[in-house]
């Protein structure tokens, strides 16, 4: 395995009017490609669209916000009230326009060149400073972008605690792939005196026993030597309930298959009562419009969301679970986690 850090002193910004998620327009010989993101978290965001768009392994790992006005009260934005003793705190919005060449399907520099300067641009609109650090692996590369530098109480840019680069040392033993992240995240709390606990897990857990260990290694090493490529992380700093960083396990996004010529042939029987869902279907179910009109259902009753489901996975349905988890002693992420999918009910229904 090999990494290595990417960075650059020159900074080139394309000006030009954006607007809508994604545009294009064609040259002679190449497209221009756009992302523009708003909101919080807009660096994550803009990660997120070219995982998605590239299928490629881009990792996320965020600042500590904590000056003032890197923050704001986003409870009033909620229709019907707030739990009590709960105050929604999160980082601020911003905005990013970013514009790059593509030709044939891929971009024109190579991956980490096209991140840095995503990531340059931003910092020189004010925002915090990131790295992006390249990582050769056996089935492909991963990139991990690392914050650096962000305002810190006072309003002046400090340096960023490395979380996943604290080494960890799990003696070699059979366990279960979650033990294994137990362990890893308690040391992580030890070693940095952060509270960093597990949120959302889309990839696969394996629940059976296996040799696992770590020889004082840096955490994100470890993930790595768990997962490999497939799976991606965001490390997100929840400003909420001490200040406590987030660890999101997500696929890595895979080009669409093929539909399968040969599909089998339909069950003799079907099951007509109530059946259990694996946490991972309901996931893929949230990918669906249908999947999202129930999941604001469950919130309606459960009653933190208001209005028609839209199907949509708009603000609304994420501070509504973001009220649902508050209320039910979850960890306040917005996101779906097994805890918040099994106190919804989600995982029950009738067998597809």
């Amino acid at each position: 395995m090999r990494l290595s850090n990417v960075m650059f002193g020159s900074l080139l910004i394309l000006s030009g009017s954006v607007t809508g998620t994604a545009h294009q327009s064609t040259g002679e010989a190449a497209t221009v490609r756009a992302i523009d993101v708003s909101g919080a978290r807009p660096v994550l965001r803009a990660v997120e669209a070219l995982r998605e768009r590239y299928q490629v392994a881009i990792t996320y790992e965020e600042p500590r916000y904590v000056y003032a006005q890197d923050l704001e009260d986003i409870s009033y934005i909620h229709k019907g009230p707030v739990p009590s003793g709960v105050k929604l705190i999160a980082p601020r919005g911003g905005t990013i326009h970013f514009r790059y060449a593509e030709m044939n399907g891929k971009p024109q520099e190579d991956m980490a060149s096209l991140i840095q300067r995503l990531l340059m641009e931003h910092a020189a609109q004010g925002g915090p400073l990131f790295d992006v650090r390249e990582r050769t692996m056996p089935k492909g590369i991963q990139w991990n972008v690392v914050a650096l530098k962000a305002r810190g109480s006072s309003g002046d840019f400090v340096d960023q605690p490395d979380i996943l680069g604290v080494p960890i040392f799990i003696p070699k033993e059979r366990r279960t792939e979650a033990e294994f992240l137990k362990e890893m995240l308690q040391q992580l709390r030890t070693e940095t005196g952060y509270p960093v606990v597990l949120g959302t897990v889309e990839t696969r857990i394996n629940w059976g026993t296996a040799e696992l260990g770590a020889d004082n290694v840096p955490a994100r090493d470890a993930l790595v030597s768990l997962f490999g490529r497939e799976m991606v992380w965001d490390l997100n700093y929840d400003p909420e309930g001490g200040g406590k960083y987030v660890l999101n396990l997500l696929w890595t996004p895979r080009p669409p298959q093929p539909l399968n010529p040969f599909p089998p042939p339909p069950a003799l029987t079907r099951p007509t009562g109530p059946g259990h869902i694996p946490p991972g279907a309901v996931l893929h179910q949230m990918t669906t419009r249908r999947g999202r009109m129930e999941l604001q259902s469950k919130l309606a009753q459960a009653g933190y969301y208001t209005g028609a489901p839209s199907g949509e996975w708009d603000g609304a349905t994420t501070e509504g679970l973001k009220k649902f988890q508050a209320a039910n002693n979850l960890p306040v992420t917005g996101r779906l986690d097994f805890e918040t999918i099994h106190k919804l009910g989600l995982d029950v229904g009738q067998p597809q």
